[in-house]
């Protein structure tokens, strides 16, 4: 198994990871935000130590899990020489990593790290350059380690770019399946059209830390006084939430809270997902991981349906069985579900037309959930009734390898199953198909028109690229307004002193 380069939206210190890289000066200056890595914080971000040869060599770790390279003092370093510092410093994660279980039991560790140079000081000039040269060096590293490596930006610009140029370098590789519901390239354009909808379940959260549905239940039953753990697993699994709610009923709901929130840093599927930037979500899940790794990016935060008013355009996320800051709606037992209807017709009803009107990506779902069915089901008889044209309500990204399942629905649902031995094996591919999907789903073009980002356009290119910033600062009154607001959207800055 060789490693990957994933290209991610967000944050490093909002993404599980086994190793980080980070960006510091001669003087090992380290800029606060990258505190937020120490597992102290906020309660004790104590300093990190200078590594032991720093002014020499230029790089070291300097915590459990974050290693530093330096870009130079009052003159930026070569950026080659930047890169040869990149190699020592993941040769020496690579070797430290070599007998060590990945977080989230993944295939393989997962080692994070920023645009190096692109921030306040270094080559924000010359982003173009610094982005070609960083994934050129990430390709061959991964090949070499057995790691996957994480470029992680919070820009959407420089997302985009990335995305792009990733793009143009592996198009002859593209092996799309001709159904659109099955590949990468397909789904990416439906997201694209806005014609994509997502649907998950407790599985994404798992790399995280969060339990499975029939985990969450064990733990329930354990604290529970008076219930046999093992006996009750003999009962569906609505039926066993149902019974330990009958051994907790004041506090059921709060234990469920408690243990949800013991996961609090998104995983590489929360983060994944996020920089598809699908603007209607579906969740069967408590937890806020996803809506967490949408905050770390600059993109719009989703508005958390049913509690926060939603208006026109505003991308949401409905929590379909309710949400760890509002436990008293938390839906769980089989009472819980025989009164959803009565309670949140109009929850299920959003779902509903989703599957009417959209291609819905399901993941992390065990499409087991009797509401979830019963919702599915109704939109099925809906479609007779009405005699409806067959639709494929969505695809389903499988995981489990549940073959019996897949044949149950697939007059219904594009049942795609992700290739791999074990578990951690399939949930990789998963990662793997989504960072394929993203890299085609992007078509951010904000950075087309910044000089910034010259370095990744063809001579031509770049001629057109400055015919077009000459003609947005030239452009002048109420009838251009509209013009200018486009050119300005792609990065052309609009008057001469920008």
């Amino acid at each position: 198994m060789t490693g990957h380069l994933f290209v991610l939206h967000g944050r490093i210190e909002s993404l599980v990871h086994d190793a980080a890289i980070i960006s510091s000066d001669d003087r090992f200056k380290i800029e606060d935000h990258w505190k937020r890595l120490s597992r102290s914080y906020p309660k004790n971000p104590a300093p990190w130590a200078e590594p032991e040869d720093w002014p020499q060599r230029g790089w070291g770790r300097v915590s459990d899990e974050v290693w530093a390279v330096s870009i130079g003092g009052s003159s930026a370093l070569e950026y080659e020489a930047i890169l040869n510092r990149l190699s020592s410093v993941l040769q020496e994660i690579a070797t430290t990593l070599e007998h060590e279980i990945p977080k989230g039991d993944r295939a393989l560790p997962l080692i994070a790290l920023p645009f190096i140079g692109l921030g306040g000081t270094g080559y924000g000039d010359q982003r173009g350059e610094v982005i070609s040269d960083l994934l050129d060096w990430a390709d061959e590293n991964v090949a070499v380690h057995n790691i996957d490596l994480a470029l992680v930006t919070p820009e959407s610009s420089v997302y985009a770019a990335a995305q792009q140029t990733r793009l143009q370098n592996h198009a002859s590789e593209e092996t799309s399946s001709p159904d659109a519901a099955r590949s990468p390239h397909g789904l990416a354009k439906l997201a694209r059209m806005r014609g994509l909808a997502l649907l998950t379940g407790a599985g994404i959260g798992v790399p995280a830390g969060l339990p499975t549905w029939p985990k969450l239940l064990e733990r329930l039953s354990t604290d529970a006084e008076g219930l046999d753990v093992e006996a009750i697993k003999q009962l569906s699994l609505v039926d066993q939430a149902t019974l330990i709610e009958m051994q907790d009923q004041e506090d059921f709901r709060a234990h469920v809270g408690k243990i949800i929130r013991e996961a609090t840093t998104p995983s590489l599927l929360h983060v994944l997902l996020a920089g598809l930037n699908i603007h209607e979500v579906v969740t069967t899940n408590y937890d806020t991981l996803y809506e967490d790794a949408v905050a770390s990016t600059d993109l719009d935060q989703g508005i958390a349906l049913p509690w926060t008013a939603c208006k026109v355009g505003d991308p949401w996320i409905l929590k379909l069985h309710g949400d760890v800051n509002h436990q008293d709606d938390i839906i769980l037992t089989r009472r819980h579900m025989l009164r959803y209807d009565a309670d949140n017709r109009p929850s299920g009803s959003v779902l509903q037309s989703l599957l009417l009107t959209r291609h819905v990506l399901m993941i992390g779902v065990s499409l087991t959930d009797d509401n979830v069915i019963r919702l599915a089901s109704e939109v099925q008889d809906y479609q007779k009734a009405h005699h409806l044209p067959a639709k494929i309500l969505g695809t389903h990204l499988d995981v489990s390898g549940d073959d019996i399942r897949a044949k149950l629905w697939e007059k219904q649902i594009s049942w795609v199953p992700m290739e791999g031995e074990t578990l951690p094996q399939r949930a990789r591919s998963l990662e793997l198909f989504l960072d394929e999907m993203a890299m085609h789903a992007s078509e951010d073009s904000a950075w087309v028109l910044d000089p910034r980002f010259a370095g990744l356009l063809a001579p031509d290119e770049q001629t057109l690229a400055e015919e077009a910033r000459s003609l947005a600062t030239r452009l002048d009154g109420e009838k251009w307004k509209a013009i200018k607001a486009v050119l300005k959207q792609h990065g052309a800055p609009t008057t001469k002193s920008e």
